[in-house]
């Protein structure tokens, strides 16, 4: 854990400092949301939703605020993010669809079309 740098060093002391039935606490809620999301996700090909709660950041020492895709990454299921507008000073916001298990032929084919619908060919500032 000393070769890492502060902020994922932290993450690693908290995780060896877990016990094990707050880890089968959370082995359990992501279950729940993965079961929750595979019901909610049936019968659509895909949910839009906001890829993060700000835009990109300024500078390239973090990729931002991932928060918004932990669902899909915790339950396992497939999604995508992309591009959707610049706010007043160039830094790109974004949009994310998310589909069922195995629905990836189906979340390529939305995203496509959300592609074609938002229409967005900005470029955005590089640092």
């Amino acid at each position: 854990k000393d070769g890492y740098r502060q902020g994922i060093r932290n993450l690693v002391e908290a995780g060896l400092a877990t016990s094990d039935a707050e880890y089968e606490a959370s082995r359990k809620a992501v279950r729940d949301l993965r079961d929750g999301l595979i019901r909610d996700l049936a019968g659509f090909d895909a949910f839009l939703l906001p890829a993060a709660p700000t835009t990109a950041p300024a500078s390239l020492e973090t990729t931002g605020q991932g928060i918004f895709c932990a669902p899909a990454s915790f339950a396992g299921v497939p999604a995508i993010s992309l591009p959707s507008g610049l706010d007043a000073v160039g830094l790109p916001y974004a949009v994310q669809l998310m589909a069922g298990p195995l629905a990836e032929t189906r979340l390529l084919a939305a995203a496509a079309w959300v592609e074609r619908v938002i229409d967005f060919t900005e470029r955005p500032l590089h640092p």
